[in-house]
């Protein structure tokens, strides 16, 4: 570990913590991620729902997962009880979600339905998690995509980073979460619930808001078009704790 300098003192860099938004300052070197000190790897579905729970605004998920994958110090990755810094969750999106993305061919969509990072992760481990997952799915998995929440303040900075297209803005939805502050959607299984319904059964609305769509096109598979507008992002500015979630509707 390098020794910390004045300048490091003077100048840290801010880490969000968990949910709360806690800010935490760290010296500048905590920051940098030397690629080759970090592995990504496949993990269980319970590893990410755990950690979803602890550092996810949404603080749960789908029951299932195509595809779950874990950040790991490479030097720990081989240990019994190794320490993850980070997770992405893949589930395929529904018909008609996946038909309007991919039209070409629907059942070649994934997409990542949670990624959550550890507070003492790099600042750029979110950017490096979500490239090497994307290189360990199957080849079958031709379009993914993803959504960056509004409600939350996010602009999908970190899916920009990586060379995913942005699509625009879906309609504005209402947004539900239980008195514990789980965000839950409105599908169960086969059967969609109404607005109301929702409200009868204890949940809170928030919104409506909309979200930012990105899509990527994995190279080497199939050429075909996505029939959708494409627009360009205007350049936000970086919004705090971005880097530590995403969700999907």
């Amino acid at each position: 570990m390098p020794p910390e300098t004045t300048a490091d003192r003077a100048a840290p860099m801010a880490l969000l913590g968990q949910r709360a938004h806690t800010v935490v300052l760290l010296p500048a070197w905590v920051s940098r991620l030397n690629k080759a000190e970090w592995d990504v790897r496949p993990v269980s579905l319970s590893v990410v729902r755990r950690m979803v729970i602890q550092y996810h605004y949404a603080a749960g998920g789908s029951k299932t997962a195509v595809a779950c994958f874990g950040l790991f110090r490479a030097a720990e990755v081989k240990q019994f009880g190794a320490k993850c810094y980070g997770v992405t969750w893949w589930i395929p999106p529904t018909r008609d979600a996946a038909a309007a993305t991919y039209p070409g061919n629907p059942n070649g969509v994934l997409a990542l339905s949670r990624m959550a990072i550890h507070p003492d992760a790099p600042r750029n481990a979110a950017s490096f998690l979500l490239m090497r997952s994307v290189k360990q799915l199957e080849a079958r998995w031709e379009c993914l995509v993803t959504y960056a929440d509004q409600w939350q303040g996010h602009t999908g900075a970190i899916y920009r980073a990586a060379n995913w297209q942005y699509i625009g803005l879906t309609d504005p939805e209402w947004v539900y979460v239980n008195t514990q502050g789980r965000m839950m959607g409105r599908k169960r299984g086969d059967h969609t619930f109404r607005h109301q319904q929702m409200l009868d059964m204890g949940f809170i609305a928030k919104g409506p808001y909309s979200k930012h769509k990105f899509v990527y096109i994995r190279e080497n598979k199939r050429s075909k078009e996505i029939e959708c507008a494409m627009i360009t992002l205007p350049l936000f500015a970086p919004v705090a704790g971005e880097e530590l979630c995403s969700s999907i509707r």
